[in-house]
């Protein structure tokens, strides 16, 4: 609905477009605007950029992260292993496989909205 909607805006803009003179108007305020000043930025953005940095390697950061990320493996790994697989089913499984597969399509479908999917045409409803 959207895409219609989308499409009567952008014709009717193109149907009505109108160009109006300003006689160099434009250009003469842009001429006049301030440069952009990026300079204090870029030397402040370094500044943060490299205490952040300091603190980080002097306060034991690289530790601290590969710990974090060691504990974060076996906490999955373990998490994973906690699973008790005995009550699945085929069935089960072939019925979860079709439900991803089909929610995978339809959010397939849903982003190509103009093309076609396995080789039928969409067509815009009213």
């Amino acid at each position: 609905m959207e895409n219609k909607d989308e499409q009567l805006l952008q014709m009717f803009f193109d149907a009505n477009r109108q160009d109006i003179a300003d006689d160099g108007f434009s250009d003469d305020v842009m001429r006049r605007l301030p440069a952009p000043r990026t300079r204090p930025f870029v030397v402040w953005r370094g500044l943060c950029l490299t205490a952040g940095l300091l603190l980080f390697f002097c306060c034991g950061g690289v530790g601290a992260l590969r710990t974090f990320a060691v504990n974060f493996l076996v906490d999955v790994v373990t998490c994973i292993l906690s699973v008790d697989v005995s009550t699945f089913s085929p069935m089960m499984a072939l019925l979860a496989a079709f439900g991803l597969c089909s929610v995978a399509v339809f959010v397939l479908a849903q982003s190509m909205p103009d093309k076609t999917l396995l080789g039928t045409k969409r067509t815009m409803q009213p």
